[in-house]
């Protein structure tokens, strides 16, 4: 009976190993057969990347090139210089607003009862000559009583677009006063 039971022992062992057996078989080609998919799987999304990825290379360069052509257009550059410099070139443009320079002095002339002849404005300042002439032919009626007031409100006064630079000389007689006048623009650098 021993002999049976040793013999059915050792078939039993041997069954024992096959299904072990058995098991390590299906457990390793479960095993490989899930790494061929991810493989698998990994591959494909591999190519799909590398294709996603050269497509964007593509586009990149598309847009690189449509850039340079934009920065290449005269009329961009132009507005990137405008855009650039756009507080000096309205410091600019304030400076050589020569009209309101004009209406000024119209002012002044009409202010003062003065007749100006000669413009010229170049950097910040306007100079012109001046012929003041007394309102009246009476003795004692002076052209430099206008002069007097017009230097002395453009020293004193303020909310005027010109500095008054000093007078030097006036020239002429009594009932004609001829002068220069040289303002400098207020704001203007």
């Amino acid at each position: 009976m021993k002999t049976t039971t040793t013999i059915e022992t050792m078939e039993q062992k041997d069954l024992d190993k096959k299904s072990r057996l058995d098991v390590l078989l299906v457990l390793s080609a479960t095993f490989f057969a899930i790494v061929c998919a991810i493989s698998a799987f990994l591959f494909f999304e591999n190519m799909r990347l590398s294709s996603s990825i050269e497509a964007n290379k593509n586009e990149i360069a598309h847009y690189i090139n449509s850039i340079e052509k934009i920065k290449s257009d005269k009329k961009i550059i132009a507005a990137e210089l405008v855009t650039g410099n756009k507080s000096d070139i309205r410091n600019a443009i304030k400076a050589s607003e020569v009209q309101t320079y004009i209406n000024e002095l119209q002012g002044i002339s009409k202010k003062y009862k003065m007749i100006f002849s000669g413009f010229s404005y170049e950097n910040g300042k306007v100079v012109t000559s001046a012929v003041s002439m007394p309102e009246t032919v009476l003795v004692g009626d002076d052209g430099v009583k206008k002069i007097s007031n017009l230097v002395r409100d453009y020293r004193t006064g303020s909310g005027y677009i010109f500095q008054l630079a000093p007078v030097l000389s006036v020239s002429g007689y009594e009932q004609k006063r001829s002068f220069s006048l040289e303002f400098n623009v207020g704001n203007v650098k």
